[in-house]
């Protein structure tokens, strides 16, 4: 599907964006179902190398940050909630922004970035998009 060194260009490409960002890598350069399944694949590639996380959508506090074990429901969550392409096309891709879209990515810095990110009592480096 995508191997490791397009995965890097993917998180080069979008890193500290939204998933807008992401989607726009894939689509409409592959037909719907491919870019769909392209977008998640990298995403839980991200979540499982601590690229970033997911967190519910509009909900901009570590505490909703989502458990990494748990990756694969929320693939399947993600994927279930993907609107056919004309809506998709009628939204102009910004779907990813609306209460339909169930997640966000928090990415995380390695380290302090002015007006960028935030730092948490866990120590680490946030930025929600």
């Amino acid at each position: 599907m995508v191997d490791e060194s397009e995965l890097l260009e993917f998180y080069e490409s979008s890193c500290f964006s939204s998933f807008q960002s992401l989607w726009n890598l894939f689509y409409p350069y592959d037909k719907y179902q491919e870019a769909i399944d392209k977008f998640l694949f990298s995403v839980e590639y991200f979540v499982k190398t601590d690229k970033f996380m997911l967190v519910e959508n509009n909900k901009r506090h570590v505490d909703f940050i989502l458990p990494k074990e748990d990756i694969e429901k929320h693939i399947s969550m993600f994927k279930k909630s993907f609107p056919d392409e004309s809506s998709m096309k009628e939204k102009d891709g910004y779907w990813f922004y609306t209460d339909e879209c169930p997640y966000m990515p928090v990415w995380f810095a390695e380290e302090f970035i002015e007006d960028l990110v935030e730092k948490w009592k866990d120590g680490r480096f946030y930025i929600w998009t």
